[in-house]
């Protein structure tokens, strides 16, 4: 048996679940059931409510897909599910993401303070997911702090800055035709001429990759 057979495996044995069954876990809100309705609850303000949270969690996933540029299909097992539950209350109406999810989906820049919040919510997210014991969301926690103060960090996040504000200057530009040459300029900068860049970068990427599983070292 294969890794890939192995992993296909597990899988299958895990539950899968639809976004609708985990509203209730992400924005305290159930479809009423007939309980409900003898003890005089409204049913139909129970249900709307219900409805009104399921679209919105949708488009916080549909934006999400958008800026990680995943056309995948939304597939949540037993494993990650607590993760995304976590992560998507948190930028649900009156989250403690919510301001960064707004900012996120209209192509606004985050502040360095709003930026570190929502990593550590996604570092939260991806321990719970883990399944790791209180030393190891420790040690990994502090990993991440390092990467925070690492010089390279800060001229990393300049550049980030600066790539969110030329596209959202770009996309605000009412000329069609003078939008889209700027646009195939702009990829044709990402896409082609750091081409060799990234083969660099991967090459570096793996290697480390390799050195890690072989340590037992989970990146």
């Amino acid at each position: 048996m294969t890794k890939e057979q192995g992993k296909n495996d597990k899988k299958k044995a895990l539950k899968k679940h639809s976004v609708r069954s985990l509203v209730p876990g992400i924005a305290n809100v159930s479809l009423p059931t007939i309980e409900d309705e003898l003890l005089g609850k409204n049913a139909d303000e129970m249900e709307s409510k219900f409805n009104k949270a399921h679209q919105e969690i949708k488009r916080i996933i549909s934006t999400w897909k958008k800026i990680l540029y995943n056309t995948a299909p939304l597939e949540l097992y037993d494993e990650g599910t607590e993760g995304f539950v976590q992560v998507t209350r948190a930028m649900h109406f009156d989250g403690k993401l919510r301001k960064q999810y707004e900012k996120l989906k209209n192509k606004k820049p985050l502040s360095q303070a709003e930026y570190d919040e929502m990593i550590d919510v996604l570092a939260d997210a991806w321990a719970l997911d883990q399944g790791m014991n209180e030393e190891e969301i420790r040690r990994f926690k502090q990993q991440i702090e390092e990467l925070k103060a690492d010089d390279c960090w800060d001229e990393m996040m300049k550049i980030h800055d600066q790539v969110t504000a030329d596209l959202s200057k770009l996309d605000g530009l009412w000329n069609y035709e003078m939008k889209k040459n700027l646009l195939e300029d702009y990829k044709k900068i990402i896409y082609s001429e750091l081409t060799e860049w990234r083969v660099v970068l991967n090459t570096y990427a793996a290697i480390e990759k390799k050195m890690a599983d072989e340590a037992g070292i989970r990146l």
